[in-house]
Parts: C-alpha cells; structure tokens; sequence
C-alpha cells in the first residue's frame, strides 16, 4: 500500500471542485404532454423551409410570365398553373408554419408563467 502512495500521491487527494454562485436558479417542472408539444418542433421548420422554396420558385415563375413573351399558348399555361399553384402552397405553408410556431411559443410562455414572483431578499 505504501508503493501506491508513493508511486501517486495525488490518488487520495479529493477532487477540487468549484462552483461559481448563479444567483437564482429557477426549475419549470412540465408535464409529459407539453414535452411532447415542445418536440414536435421540427416539423414546423420543414413548413418553414417549404414555404420559402415555394414561395421564391412561385415568384421566379412570375418574372419569368412577366418578362418573356412565350408564344405557345401550352407552356404559358403551363407557367401560370405551375405560378399559381407554388404561391398558393408556398403561402399555406407558411401559415401551418405561423399557427404551430405561435403555439409552441405560447406553451413555453405558459410554463414560464406557473413560476410564482421572486421573493424579497430580507435585510439582516
């Protein structure tokens, strides 16, 4: 027993641990439904991304309607239907993305709001 000591002292040395003081720790206990609302929030950025793509391929279509002249009277509707239909799905995607980002930031500002006002500090 004595090698060991000798061989590593610091072995029986415990360990230094600091802790720099928060100030003020605060816990939101949540239930499992509202955890499971809070991670369900990845498909509300897929909306946002689709929404987005949409939207610019439904404006690159109407710039294409607006600034060349296409003489068949097919592939100008062709561009119109595929303009219409990408700026209306576009549009809507970005509302489901607004409706669920909405809600998951009002779940999380209900949680905050069970926290009861801090205390007084009390004088000594």
């Amino acid at each position: 027993m004595t090698d060991d000591r000798q061989q590593n002292p610091r072995s029986e040395l415990p360990p230094v641990i600091s802790v720099a003081p928060l100030g003020e720790l605060r816990v939101y206990p949540i239930y499992g439904h509202e955890l499971d609302e809070l991670a369900q929030g990845s498909p509300v950025s897929l909306c946002l991304n689709f929404g987005l793509a949409l939207l610019a391929s439904g404006l690159s279509f109407l710039t294409n309607l607006l600034a060349t002249e296409i003489p068949s009277s097919r592939t100008f509707t062709v561009f119109v239907v595929l303009t219409v239909v990408f700026l209306l799905a576009g549009t809507g995607s970005l509302a489901i993305w607004w409706k669920l980002y909405r809600s998951t930031r009002n779940l999380a500002q209900r949680i905050r709001e069970r926290m009861p006002p801090p205390r007084g500090i009390p004088e000594v």
